[in-house]
């Protein structure tokens, strides 16, 4: 066991580690689909919907086999900065081989299979364990410096401030080159960053302690809510996915996308800035609540502006998703902070966050095929009533259930 307490309580360190990391995930992932809609393509120039779904599901499926395995090494052998700098060089390795296919295209489909395939397996592998790492070591800083996790949105607007950063500058090399495989190549690029950044020294695996699992077994609340954050997520964040994908066929171009994603993340910087004060006044149900109605409201402004032919109107309507998602991911954090037993956070926040990716996972070959029978704007439809149905089901089965 790491007896060594002062990397796990370094503000500067976590801090770095937020910011690189959301820094290097918002170059590719905002525009994953749209990449894939452009390589995975059949010889009469016909998009494979179907493989879309597939390469999502596989990218995002391998959280449920990747974040145990990473927790338990990181843990037993007592490595856990080499865990962490491990896995984002191994998504960096996989980044390079999903960026091939799209220098080199127009290739043959099996080719294309061939190269990019075990790419997106490798990436999404390695992937997926960084975040609850992440947010573990955030929440241990925050409980020894300060007793309690209400300001971990302070730390995590740091994310945030990295992602509007990659999207604005994606978007100006989108826009002068055309050429989607750039987002792939910085991806890697920035991954290479965050492997350097957890090679310094930061420690990230919990304190290894024995584990309470019936406070699990009797937390029904908890396990209602993990209900809730698997629908909440499939909603939310498949739409966000394919969000690159609905602005191309509604007719925008690079700039007006790029600024988009942008505007979705910027509100992001003041609520999670002020997550504490809004925890404070109004609990962390409340504000998971907020949050999923501002997600329905932004879904639902994108359906009824689908046919406009005023494409910047939807880098307004996304200022709704950066505000839905600071409050609803920020609230979720703290709200399974203080369902979590003492000796659990990290177990608790890993079972939220294998739920959340999860979910992310299911909603690839669901959109996939969704468009394939309708179109993407149905997509944007289907996951505002999504999330509405949600919404009741928390107010009705999380929200006001005490145990």
């Amino acid at each position: 066991m790491d007896h060594t307490p002062a990397p796990v309580y370094n503000r500067l360190r976590v801090s770095l580690l937020n910011f690189s990391f959301y820094h290097a995930f918002a170059f590719a992932v905002p525009y994953f689909t749209l990449y894939l809609s452009r390589i995975l393509v059949f010889e009469d120039g016909r998009t494979a919907n179907h493989l879309v779904g597939l390469f999502m599901l596989l990218f995002n499926g391998l959280v449920l086999l990747s974040t145990p395995i990473a927790g338990y090494v990181s843990d037993r052998f007592r490595i856990g900065k080499w865990v962490l700098t491990g896995c984002a060089a191994g998504v960096a390795v996989g980044a390079v081989l999903i960026a091939v296919p799209g220098f080199l295209a127009p290739l043959p489909l099996e080719l294309t299979l061939a190269v990019a395939l075990p790419g997106v397996a490798l990436a999404g592998f390695c992937l997926h364990p960084i975040v609850p790492l992440i947010d573990s070591q955030t929440l241990q800083y925050l409980h020894h410096a300060r007793g309690q996790a209400s300001d971990y949105g302070r730390i995590r607007m740091l994310g945030s401030v990295g992602f509007i950063l990659s999207t604005l500058l994606i978007a100006v090399i989108l826009t002068r080159t055309g050429q989607v495989a750039w987002t792939f190549a910085l991806f890697a690029a920035g991954f290479l960053g965050v492997a350097a950044v957890a090679g310094t020294g930061v420690s990230v695996k919990p304190e290894p302690v024995r584990i309470p699992w019936k406070h699990l077994k009797r937390n029904r609340r908890f396990q209602r809510f993990l209900l809730f954050a698997f629908l909440a997520s499939l909603g939310m964040n498949s739409a966000f996915l394919f969000t690159s994908y609905f602005l191309e066929d509604v007719g925008t171009g690079f700039m007006i996308m790029g600024l988009t994603f942008a505007v979705s993340i910027a509100p992001e910087v003041p609520v999670m800035f002020n997550s504490g004060a809004i925890i404070r006044r109004i609990g962390a149900a409340r504000m998971i609540l907020l949050g999923v109605a501002a997600q329905v409201v932004k879904l639902t402004l994108f359906v009824v502006f689908a046919s406009s032919a005023t494409t910047w109107i939807f880098a307004v309507i996304s200022v709704f998703h950066g505000i839905g998602f600071g409050l609803l991911y920020t609230g979720c954090v703290n709200f399974v902070d203080d369902a979590s037993h003492p000796n659990m956070r990290a177990t608790y926040q890993n079972l939220f966050r294998l739920l959340w990716v999860a979910a992310v996972a299911a909603g690839g070959p669901i959109s996939g095929a969704v468009i394939e029978i309708w179109n993407t704007t149905a997509l944007m439809g289907t996951y505002a009533a999504l999330l509405a149905v949600t919404g009741a089901y928390f107010v009705f089965f999380v929200m006001g259930d005490r145990d």
